[in-house]
């Protein structure tokens, strides 16, 4: 999620709106008149978040109920308009449109998820998701059938914005997986490794560190530095099942429970990123020999995993640390 500085502040604020309502909460409403379409609201895959709607531009005729699809687990919203004070935070799916007012989905999170709007009058529209500020499109909605997009032209723009938003996220994670680890002798004698958490665009996020596995010695520090304004974690240690991730202090704080760490308790660094609370760097001195598998709580289920092996001397093992599960 990209919240950082006073927008931010603002956007979080909008944000919690729609996450205190869970999705069944907003009814459905079935239709059977008029032209259906169907897009998407953002996708991805396994390191990867392209935060855009797709296609970003969509022609309809008046009637027409276009259904966003939210097939990958980034949250987004589709929203339309400004919150009014007193309004509910989200609208039922599959309700009337008429570009007045405000009108939108709440916070969902892929995959399964949907969104429908039917488009009662003519007018181009704004559409937005409250947490991706670069996440922007428009719905034109034009009484000719004949000037409106197909099922067809929806998909293969669709697919255009998607492969292109996709080519510059995986040309930023290659640039930064060809970087050497940066290591710095300190003064007692031991390590300190860098692992970085990096890459975003205006329309997408890299879900990966890097690098993702490291090998050090006993009693060596590992140091993570965040460049991103998206915030992540770095965390050690089970998140207890049912506590909500957006909004709740265990994931946005700080959790150091010991000097160093032995291979047990709930370390995290907190909400990690640019203009963040929680600053852009966290350390940890490692006590214990061991592989100790770590994940960023707002997207380890979009794969954001990583791993450090511990050896009595640092040597790079004859086996390579399997992948976290």
């Amino acid at each position: 999620m990209k919240v950082a500085g006073l927008a931010g502040t603002l956007v979080a604020a909008l944000a919690g709106m729609f996450v205190l309502g869970a999705s069944s909460l907003v009814p459905e409403i079935a239709r059977a008149d008029g032209e259906h379409l169907v897009a998407r609201a953002g996708d991805g895959q396994a390191g990867f978040a392209v935060n855009a709607f797709l296609p970003e531009q969509i022609t309809v005729a008046v009637g027409t109920t276009v259904r966003w699809d939210f097939p990958w687990w980034e949250p987004h919203t589709v929203t339309f308009g400004v919150p009014q004070v007193g309004a509910p935070p989200a609208t039922a799916s599959g309700s009337d449109y008429d570009g007045t007012g405000f009108h939108s989905s709440n916070l969902l999170f892929g995959p399964g998820e949907s969104y429908a709007v039917r488009f009662a009058a003519t007018g181009t529209f704004d559409v937005y998701c409250v947490i991706h500020p670069g996440m922007v499109g428009s719905v034109t909605v034009v009484e000719e059938p004949g000037m409106a997009d197909t099922q067809e032209s929806l998909d293969r723009r669709g697919l255009e914005d998607y492969d292109r938003e996709l080519a510059l996220l995986e040309a930023q994670a290659k640039a930064w997986a060809a970087r050497p680890i940066e290591r710095e002798v300190l003064g007692d004698g031991t390590t300190r490794h860098t692992v970085y958490i990096a890459g975003e665009t205006p329309k997408g996020d890299v879900q990966t560190f890097f690098p993702p596995f490291i090998e050090v010695a006993l009693g060596d520090t590992v140091r993570w530095r965040s460049v991103t304004v998206t915030g992540h974690t770095v965390t050690f240690g089970p998140f207890p099942e049912g506590i909500p991730r957006a909004g709740n202090p265990a994931v946005d704080n700080r959790s150091v429970p010991g000097e160093t760490y032995r291979g047990a308790g709930y370390w995290n660094s907190g909400m990690m990123g640019l203009d963040l609370p929680s600053g852009t760097n966290f350390e940890m001195q490692f006590g214990t020999t061991g592989s100790f598998y770590y994940y960023c709580i707002p997207h380890v289920d979009q794969g954001m995993t990583g791993a450090v092996r511990v050896t009595e001397d640092g040597a790079v093992p004859s086996t390579p640390i399997p992948a976290a599960t």
